[in-house]
């Protein structure tokens, strides 16, 4: 069996001393190819070509948000530019969110100078009448108004108390079944008053408003009443009418006559 011979014996001192020379060798050699490139890199991160200017945008569905409302929420322009490096995506996607109107978003640079945003808003389903400036989306969740919609001519809804996600389902069958809808408001749904306790609809009928006073039990039976009634006030068409139908085959107008609805 042969044997390696044994290698030099070093003194502990010119140990460290070749271990620091190979450190400080490598040190230098890590320096003469990082820091090049990490100043190449800084000047590209301060050059006016690495600033975002252009904001191109895809709309995926819905209604269509003005340009100038992205440059004005991310804080980009051409006078006050942010630099390309320093542009966080996911920070932007965040403070895009929120405002809750976007359904769907996404946000990403492309070099050297381009913002990509993609986007699909909610789809605004009623006007909050208790609160200005605030629609109620098809998902159910409040987002504001302007600017960022154009104005609608959508039904009012009046909450009270009452709470909107587990009401949404009924206002919008309410809404379904009548048509022409106004206003619903909802506010006495829950009134610790059983008496108290009612539905109030306005709905369009040409010129003139049928304002529908209606029990929140059996809803449907009580619409049904409304369009059997609605064919027998032909004179008053032109004429807003309060409506009291929360009284089972009875339905109450404000000009003081009685309908029987059988």
């Amino acid at each position: 069996m042969r044997f390696l011979p044994p290698g030099p014996r070093y003194s502990p001192k010119k140990v460290a001393l070749i271990l620091l020379s190979s450190t400080t060798l490598l040190l230098l050699l890590f320096s003469s190819v990082y820091l090049p490139l990490r100043y190449v890199q800084s000047v590209h991160e301060s050059s006016p070509r690495y600033q975002i200017k252009k904001v191109a945008v895809t709309q995926l569905g819905g209604e269509q948000l003005p340009l100038p409302i992205f440059a004005e929420l991310l804080e980009v322009s051409s006078d006050c530019p942010q630099q390309y490096a320093h542009f966080d995506e996911e920070e932007a996607v965040k403070r895009l969110h929120e405002r809750e109107i976007f359904r769907k978003l996404s946000v990403k640079k492309r070099r050297p100078d381009t913002l990509l945003i993609a986007y699909a808003l909610y789809q605004p389903a009623f006007i909050l009448g208790d609160r200005k400036n605030t629609y109620v989306s098809e998902k159910g969740h409040l987002m504001p108004a302007f600017p960022y919609f154009s104005p609608k001519a959508l039904p009012t809804l009046y909450l009270g108390a009452e709470s909107l996600e587990k009401n949404l389902p009924f206002v919008e069958e309410l809404a379904t079944l009548l048509g022409e809808v106004k206003s619903i408001d909802i506010s006495q749904l829950s009134a610790k008053s059983k008496a108290r306790r009612e539905v109030v609809v306005v709905v369009g009928k040409g010129r003139s408003n049928h304002c529908l006073r209606l029990s929140p039990l059996q809803i449907k039976e009580q619409i049904a009443r409304y369009f059997l009634l609605a064919s027998h006030l032909t004179k008053e068409k032109e004429v807003d009418l309060t409506i009291d139908l929360r009284t089972v085959e009875t339905a109450y107008v404000m000009t003081g006559d009685i309908y029987e609805t059988k």
